[in-house]
């Protein structure tokens, strides 16, 4: 009996194992097909996506095959008009700008004809440094009438400009004991801010241009060692910012 349930079975093929491989089959393709609508109905912003790997490999420091980047040392007085008249598309406008710098530039020069008056171009900004002699007593705050017309050109200048103003101070390394300046810290202090009253008050700079600082005797420009270069240090520093 046995043998003969064998027989019917041999004689009937194969076993069903492999039937579970056509139910998995379809299932693969329902999936596939269900990725593939979804893939359809999304929408993909090519642009985004370069942008993302283009910030992605600028931080990583990676640049595909074939691209460079340019260095160059530009001149620092020129650096502001270069970089406005870079980021400007309209051609008119660069050209302005262009001529504000160069009246600028010029101002500047006739600066360095004044007496007592000297303009640098560094890399923190225009520096427009006063000696003391040509604008107060020694040990005082008090500006000297003959120094108007200097602070006067000073002042068309930064009239010029958009950017922020920064007054420094600075005395020698002799101290100073007085009622009213106990030390060369409050002197120079009180020096900056009485520059900075006067560009307000008789300059026309608006005021929130405008920033006072005193430094005393710690930002020498010379050894205190002579007569002559104490008097050097004894100075009020004008700087038109254009560092970052």
């Amino acid at each position: 009996m046995l043998s003969k349930k064998r027989k019917s079975t041999l004689d009937g093929g194969p076993p069903p194992l492999n039937r579970w491989l056509t139910t998995f089959n379809d299932l693969a393709t329902l999936l596939m097909v269900f990725f593939v609508l979804l893939f359809s109905m999304s929408v993909i912003d090519v642009k985004k996506i370069k942008e993302f790997q283009s910030s992605l490999q600028s931080g990583l420091g990676v640049m595909h095959a074939g691209q460079k980047a340019s260095v160059a040392v530009v001149d620092a007085r020129h650096r502001q008009g270069a970089a406005s008249a870079g980021d400007n598309s309209d051609p008119e406008q660069s050209v302005q700008q262009q001529r504000s710098v160069r009246k600028l530039e010029n101002s500047i020069d006739q600066l360095n004809e004044l007496d007592g008056v000297s303009a640098t171009y560094e890399q923190r900004g225009i520096a427009i440094t006063l000696e003391e002699d040509f604008l107060f007593a020694i040990g005082s705050a008090r500006v000297i009438p003959s120094s108007y017309r200097h602070l006067n050109r000073v002042a068309r200048v930064i009239r010029r400009t958009q950017q922020p103003v920064r007054i420094e101070g600075h005395t020698d390394d002799i101290p100073i004991h007085s009622r009213q300046f106990p030390s060369n810290w409050e002197l120079s202090v009180a020096r900056a801010v009485r520059v900075l009253r006067y560009f307000i008050e008789k300059g026309a700079i608006a005021p929130h241009r405008l920033s006072a600082v005193g430094y005393g005797a710690v930002k020498p420009i010379v050894n205190n060692d002579s007569p002559v270069n104490r008097a050097r240090n004894r100075r009020v520093e004008i700087v038109v910012v254009t560092e970052d």
